[in-house]
């Protein structure tokens, strides 16, 4: 194959329902009627964020706020990688590092992590 500068990937989910709204399942659009306080550990799910109210909108569709996840990259990027590393056999790496990048394109931090 040679030396291969770029790899360009894409996520193309093109559904009729939009993406995180759901409750648990695709099909599930309605608040399921055992989604109390009672029946969902809301402190454990909160752990280090900010403590809030109990809300099931928060539990079911965790990835819409930047509390809980980090976005449609975070989320579904790893995936992505897997085809990628499956495809050139690059490895896991020793040393990754990423941007955070605001919605105005202002890189606004840097993550290093280490592997061992």
């Amino acid at each position: 194959m040679g030396k291969v500068p770029l790899i360009r990937s894409y996520i193309d989910r093109t559904n009729s329902y939009p993406e995180w709204q759901f409750y648990g399942a695709y099909n599930l659009n309605v608040l399921p009627k055992e989604a109390t306080r009672e029946n969902i550990d809301w402190d454990r799910f909160l752990a280090n964020a900010t403590k809030r109210p109990f809300d099931p909108e928060r539990f079911f569709r965790w990835r819409c706020w930047w509390e809980y996840g980090n976005g449609i990259a975070g989320d579904l990027m790893s995936h992505i990688w897997d085809c990628t590393n499956g495809v050139m056999g690059l490895g896991i790496r020793r040393r990754r590092s990423s941007w955070v990048t605001s919605t105005s394109g202002k890189r606004t931090g840097m993550c290093l992590t280490s592997g061992t």
